[in-house]
């Protein structure tokens, strides 16, 4: 059977641009047979004669024979979910969600021409979209001639960018972002791979220097170079996001450890607080007892020592201000400790953690507004210690600021209030 005036292949429709997108049609009428932009209102197309359809968004038409590069909407296609009596129907419309991971992954398996295309076009224009973004939800396709290729994705394997041919619907689709403006490189690429899969409808690479075939050596070798060039770069890419999340998983871990040791200082009260405060002063290196494992009859938190030099101490928790009412409490402590021992300790401390549910930053000094207290506290060698102080000397000591020695020396000659580094 003889065909009259077919046009040459391939016959390409374009689908869902503007009155202003002559650049854009421009661009396919160069390395198309022949071209038609389908008009919104245009029905009357007899979709068996063309080849391919570029869309900008999804197409209003997707016949078998069809291959489609399609710029965003929703994916073109259905696959077979299995249950023929379902009164949804057998075939689903192909998915799109919310991806709201800013993290991005590349196929490894693609060819290398694609490779390079995604790493230099695609890769920065998804990067510059914001953290939520709708992507394909890849579908279980059923059929054995169907396949969905993933070629930017999200963590969760869902894709950005991707090449399928589904269960129902056209030959095959390349979908990309509608943040795509330059086609070009993305129509060269489409045709050479469907040149492959059809060649009687694709007869030839339209741009065939880029083939290799027909490249000198010098260009053969540029290219390498360029791929070459483009591997690398991911490669430090990743290897750079990489160290920063394990930098940040490790700063993570340690942040975690501190909230469950030395921040106790800052956020507790009752007993994990006095074992904090035991703790810290352990790690300056006095020796501490703590008097409430021992039972029987309540005294002091903790008797503090270093060398024959002894402190009681008493440690409390508010989330508001410390009470003078307590230094009362450590007095009467000290006066139990002097009948049962014969002697005077030599400082009683006070130790508090205020206003605990505040940030460390904003909260008041300690027993505000309350100096006469304190100076009749100091007078019997009382202590008023703000945990944050305790805090900020642990972590001097820590670091090589301060010794031990010194830190341990600061707080026996020290009476009133010990506000270290407030």
């Amino acid at each position: 059977m003889a065909i009259y005036d077919e046009d040459p292949r391939p016959r390409v429709l374009i689908t869902g641009v503007s009155d202003d997108a002559s650049e854009f049609v421009k661009v396919v009428e160069q390395y198309s047979g022949v071209v038609h932009v389908v008009g919104a209102h245009e029905y009357s197309i007899r979709w068996e004669s063309w080849d391919a359809v570029v869309s900008v968004g999804s197409p209003n038409r997707s016949e078998e024979h069809l291959f489609i590069l399609q710029l965003g909407g929703a994916p073109v296609g259905r696959w077979d979910c299995g249950y023929p009596n379902s009164p949804a129907g057998r075939f689903r419309e192909i998915g799109m969600w919310s991806s709201y991971g800013k993290e991005l992954k590349t196929n490894d398996e693609l060819d290398a021409s694609l490779r390079a295309l995604v790493k230099s076009d695609l890769l920065p224009l998804i990067r510059q979209r914001s953290d939520t973004r709708r992507v394909i939800h890849a579908p279980d396709f059923d059929l054995e001639s169907s396949y969905f290729i993933p070629v930017v994705s999200d963590l969760d394997g869902r894709a950005d960018a991707a090449i399928y041919r589904p269960d129902q619907g056209p030959r095959e689709v390349i979908y990309l972002p509608d943040t795509v403006t330059d086609i070009r490189p993305w129509l060269l690429y489409a045709f050479e791979r469907w040149a492959d899969i059809d060649p009687d409808t694709f007869p030839a690479a339209p741009e065939w220097t880029d083939n290799p075939e027909w490249m000198t050596a010098d260009e053969i070798d540029a290219r390498e170079t360029w791929v070459a060039d483009c591997d690398a770069a991911e490669k430090a890419r990743l290897e750079a996001e990489r160290i920063e999340r394990e930098s940040q998983s490790a700063l993570r871990e340690l942040r975690e450890k501190a909230d469950c040791a030395e921040r106790i200082l800052l956020t507790a009260t009752a007993d994990p607080l006095v074992q904090a405060v035991a703790a810290a002063l352990t790690r300056l290196g006095f020796v501490v007892e703590d008097m409430d494992a021992k039972g029987g009859e309540k005294l002091e938190d903790l008797r503090v020592r270093d060398g024959d030099w002894i402190a009681l101490c008493e440690v409390k928790g508010y989330t508001k201000g410390g009470s003078v009412t307590d230094l009362g409490k450590i007095n009467r402590f000290v006066e139990r400790y002097a009948r049962d021992t014969g002697q005077w300790p030599d400082a009683r401390w006070y130790v508090v953690n205020q206003f605990r549910e505040r940030d460390p930053s904003s909260r008041m000094q300690l027993l505000r507004g309350q100096d006469a207290d304190v100076e009749g506290f100091a007078e019997s060698d009382g202590l008023a210690i703000d945990t944050r102080s305790i805090f900020l000397l642990d972590k001097d000591v820590a670091s090589g600021v301060k010794t031990s020695d010194e830190a341990r020396r600061l707080l026996r000659e020290s009476t009133g209030r010990f506000a270290y580094g407030l």
